[in-house]
């Protein structure tokens, strides 16, 4: 995992890590932080990504947890509370081998999120 995107997190038990993986897959356009609704938009993206990427992977481990966080944008984390090898292989996942694009169901969910802004 990239330096930047592993980090303790600040102010809580230092065996807690974060695990940023963006609002949307990789090699999908996002809303720009300058858009007029971007709040709006990037949640919306957001909750769509974590429910493709528990499509794509499955769900969490116990000591795992997909979240929408606000860091310098919108983003979802994986945030892991336990250092057991089940979530370390999780948040791996997540993050080198998660949707690189929207599947079909994503795009169609993220389309009525939108429309309903």
């Amino acid at each position: 995992m990239s330096s930047d995107s592993l980090r303790k997190r600040a102010g809580t038990n230092p065996a807690n890590l974060e695990v940023v993986l963006g609002s949307a897959p990789y090699a999908e356009a996002r809303t720009e932080v300058w858009h007029c609704r971007y709040e709006s938009r990037a949640l919306a993206e957001c909750a769509t990504f974590i429910e493709h990427i528990r499509r794509s992977l499955g769900p969490e481990p116990p000591g795992a947890e997909l979240l929408i966080g606000a860091r310098r944008a919108i983003t979802v984390i994986c945030v892991l509370t336990a250092g057991g090898r089940r979530e370390m292989h999780y948040a791996f996942l997540c993050e080198f081998e998660g949707p690189s694009h929207w599947d079909a169901v994503a795009r169609r969910d993220l389309a009525q999120r939108l429309a309903l802004l």
